[in-house]
């Protein structure tokens, strides 16, 4: 099975719980309850990375989606992090803003969480 269809199922070939499920955090809300300019913490997946042009700025924007929504994750200055990487599961928390009619939090402090497959 692809890495896609794996995503989109509601169970893995392995019968484990698909990745895109929300992480049991203390403190965390659910990304679909995040409104701009609340302070909040999200826990999820990195489902996607995107940089700028080599010519812009420095950036790394992070997708985190929980399975109730995506919200961005903008690291300016940055062009990669260690660990950041799709797949990963991860606790941000910071100011939810709106860019371009979608949510982020710009430099989020985060926790890279342990578990199989890190």
């Amino acid at each position: 099975m692809s890495w896609l269809a794996r995503q989109r199922s509601p169970r893995s070939e392995t019968g484990d719980a698909p990745d895109h499920e929300p992480v049991a955090t203390p403190h965390a809300i659910p990304i679909s309850r995040v409104r701009p300019r609340e302070l909040v913490t999200v826990s999820g997946t990195v489902v996607a990375l995107s940089n700028p042009p080599e010519d812009a700025p420095a950036s790394l924007t992070a997708q985190l989606h929980d399975g109730t929504g995506t919200l961005g994750l903008v690291f300016m200055g940055r062009r990669e992090i260690p660990g950041i990487v799709p797949g990963r599961r991860l606790v941000a928390h910071g100011r939810a803003a709106e860019h371009a009619g979608r949510l982020v939090l710009y430099n989020p402090t985060y926790e890279l969480l342990t578990g199989a497959g890190q």
